[in-house]
């Protein structure tokens, strides 16, 4: 089927050559992060003082935090920080990379985040003093100090704070889990006041980590072939590779599951991560947006299409397809005529044609005359104008993938377009009635 092209000085028809590209997706989501965590609580109530500082990797055996009943071993505490105001390079360095790692990611609609760095600070301040120089800050004390010891029953990752998702596996998850609104932690300060049994923090035995999201149904039928997909962090930009799985929630809900075996302890201290999922892309022909329109189809069953064949001297042998249409005069005698319909795609025992072949209404003969047709249902497809031979002839296509600008489409389509064809780029400018100057 062949279509002209109007030609205006001032929207002048342009072209663009079918190139082959690839389209990644990428889809951003609000992560719930789970680990192994085992909860330490106080055996007594009494004022906390820390001795490893948060984010800290810890032994079997570790002291991690003592409880005091009357507050005394707080206040020799304060009293060896004020007579030895020198502060540890490795405190320092420490604090250093808490304040850095907090501008470069911060996110001011999060004020509470300040109220954190200021929590972490004050607890690697308060960490750090050795169970040897405890034991020689007490005996110089002359005291008989009434307090608790607590030390790491696991080696692993500890972390001060406690939000009571510890136990959650991934089979738990629900819409409230993931949803981060509304959620909070526990934080605790050294020398505050705490309960007996109150979980004063946990230990994180293993590097190894989840985050689920709570994945669109467009981005799990991309990703069920796959076990491992990229993903993006957003606050530090790093991408990572993760092991890919679903699992059904406790509300009967697919979620995604990313297995990681990496920077857990960057974000030991949080339970929501936000990042990016980079899907692999779609491949075919990349196709500006500009040069994909959409026309209405006759839809017409395959038995109605005829052919017939002929032999020249030498041989060769043309076939020729058309469709068989009734007519009737004034007096109602009916008479057929054969009309050579452009087909665009055949699917379904139906082919889609070109809407300037038929009229609606018109009635189509099978082979034998036993059968008829009324054309009338059409359907919208979307295709290009194909300008190879200096004209434009529309063609369909199938589009696999799109963003703002271009789509991919399939390659290798019947009646599609291949690479290196000529299509017209603002596809809007193409008429029936109009000549096309190349």
């Amino acid at each position: 089927m062949i279509f002209v092209v109007r030609y205006l000085t001032s929207d002048t028809v342009r072209v663009y050559e079918v190139q082959a590209g690839t389209m990644s997706q990428t889809s951003s989501y609000t992560g719930l992060i789970l680990r192994d965590e085992t909860v330490c609580n106080a055996s007594e109530s009494g004022y906390l003082n820390y001795y490893a500082p948060d984010g800290s990797r810890v032994s079997v055996g570790s002291l991690m935090f003592t409880v005091d009943e009357t507050g005394r071993m707080a206040e020799l505490l304060r009293s060896l920080d004020a007579g030895n105001s020198a502060v540890s390079t490795d405190t320092i360095n420490g604090i250093r990379g808490q304040l850095s790692n907090f501008s470069t990611n911060y996110d001011p609609s999060s004020f509470s985040d300040v109220y954190a760095l200021s929590t972490r600070i004050q607890q690697s301040l308060g960490t750090g003093l050795s169970e040897e120089a405890l034991n020689s800050l007490i005996e110089s004390s002359g005291e008989n100090l009434n307090f608790s010891r607590n030390y790491s029953e696991k080696s692993g990752v500890v972390t001060f704070r406690t939000d009571g998702f510890e136990t959650v596996q991934p089979g738990d998850v629900n819409e409230d889990l993931v949803n981060s609104d509304g959620y909070t932690q526990t934080v605790y300060s050294p020398g505050d006041l705490i309960e007996a049994n109150s979980p004063v923090c946990k230990i994180i035995t293993n590097e190894e980590w989840d985050i689920i999201i709570p994945i669109s149904s467009e981005d799990a039928v991309s990703l069920e072939d796959d076990a491992v997909v990229s993903i993006t962090f957003n606050d530090t930009k790093i991408t990572v590779n993760a092991e890919y799985s679903t699992v059904i929630g406790s509300d009967g809900e697919v979620y995604a599951r990313l297995h990681l075996y990496k920077y857990m302890i960057r974000y030991c201290d949080r339970r929501y991560v936000d990042i990016t999922l980079n899907i692999p892309g779609a491949t075919g022909l990349k196709l500006p947006v500009s040069s994909v329109v959409t026309r209405d189809l006759f839809v017409i069953p395959t038995e109605y299409l005829l052919s017939t064949s002929t032999t020249d001297e030498e041989g060769n042998v043309t076939t020729s397809e058309f469709f068989r249409v009734q007519t009737f005069d004034d007096e109602g005698n009916m008479s057929v005529h054969d009309v050579e319909a452009g087909i665009f795609r055949e699917q379904d025992g139906m082919y889609y044609v070109g809407t300037d072949s038929f009229e609606a209404g018109d009635v189509l003969q099978s082979a034998d005359g036993s059968q008829t047709y009324t054309v009338s249902a059409t359907q919208p497809l979307q295709g290009v104008y194909n300008v190879n031979r200096g004209y434009a002839v529309f063609r369909l296509v199938d589009i696999l993938a799109e963003n703002n600008e271009y789509y991919i489409v399939s390659s290798g389509t019947p009646y599609g377009v291949s690479v290196y064809d000529h299509i017209i780029l603002n596809a809007t400018l193409a008429d029936e009635d109009q000549i096309l100057f190349n």
